[in-house]
């Protein structure tokens, strides 16, 4: 009859060295999974909340500074260039003029307070 037991197995040097390497690497494996999948949460994460600029404004305000520093004439923008920046201006007023409003009222408030103090 044979003996079917197993054969013991010894660990010899190499077998230790190759399972030290093992481990090692397999931690860097998922230690960069984790990275990865860390960068693309992040990544979609910054593309949600990223405000999309509105390049039409962009090019509309360029335009006003370099007529405001006299860079470019009139004569040099299209019509409809000049009607969209003149929006712009009309905007811009009604805004300052609102402000200034809030900002006189304000003021007359605190000149009746001072009155009657």
């Amino acid at each position: 009859m044979m003996n079917n037991n197993l054969i013991p197995y010894k660990e010899n040097i190499f077998t230790k060295i190759s399972k030290y390497f093992q481990k090692i690497f397999s931690k860097k494996i998922a230690n960069k999974e984790t990275k990865l999948e860390f960068n693309q949460i992040k990544n979609n994460f910054l593309e949600n909340i990223k405000i999309p600029e509105d390049t039409e404004l962009n090019r509309l305000k360029k335009l006003q500074l370099q007529y405001d520093n006299g860079d470019i004439e009139e004569d040099d923008i299209s019509e409809e260039d000049i009607e969209k920046i003149c929006e712009m201006y009309e905007k811009e007023t009604e805004e300052l003029n609102a402000d200034t409003e809030k900002r006189k009222i304000h003021i007359a408030y605190m000149l009746k307070e001072l009155k009657n103090f």
